[in-house]
């Protein structure tokens, strides 16, 4: 019995660890200046293997002659069970002409599938303020969950 608890715990050390490294986020991209998501749509995850993939971000200076003063992306809905994601930088917030960077990493077995990806938030703009949700053309993507094959 002892000796179950100690392999568990060391099983439990390990996942951890391995999870810890692997949520360790992502470098912005500064010379990206594809407005939104890049890749898009992004790599697809495969059922119980373990997934990873950084996204670049990109929120022009001026959309539709209206200066962008920044974009705050509250928070992100729609990924698969088990998929998690950082940002950066870590306020989620983006000035206009400015990049930032989401690192999805996790392990899922949701059901195969295409999930679309949506953030929340606000755009600062010089006319006012409005919801991430306007953008979502930009600001929204997919990603693909394919069955484990073995």
């Amino acid at each position: 019995m002892k000796l179950r608890l100690s392999a568990f715990i060391a099983l439990a050390f390990l996942l951890l660890s391995v999870n810890n490294m692997m949520a360790q986020g992502c470098t912005p991209n500064t010379s990206n200046t594809v407005i939104g998501y890049t890749p898009n749509p992004g790599i697809p995850v495969t059922q119980g293997v373990y997934y990873g993939q950084v996204q670049q971000l990109y929120v022009p200076l001026t959309y539709s002659s209206v200066t962008v003063d920044s974009i705050n992306f509250a928070s992100l809905s729609g990924l698969p069970t088990g998929i998690s994601y950082t940002f950066n930088p870590a306020s989620q917030t983006i000035a206009g002409g400015g990049n930032g960077c989401v690192w999805l990493y996790g392990l899922t077995t949701d059901t195969a599938g295409t999930y679309t990806i949506a953030w929340s938030g606000n755009v600062y703009t010089s006319l006012g303020t409005f919801p991430l949700s306007n953008f979502a053309s930009q600001f929204s993507t997919t990603l693909s969950v394919l069955p484990h094959t073995t």
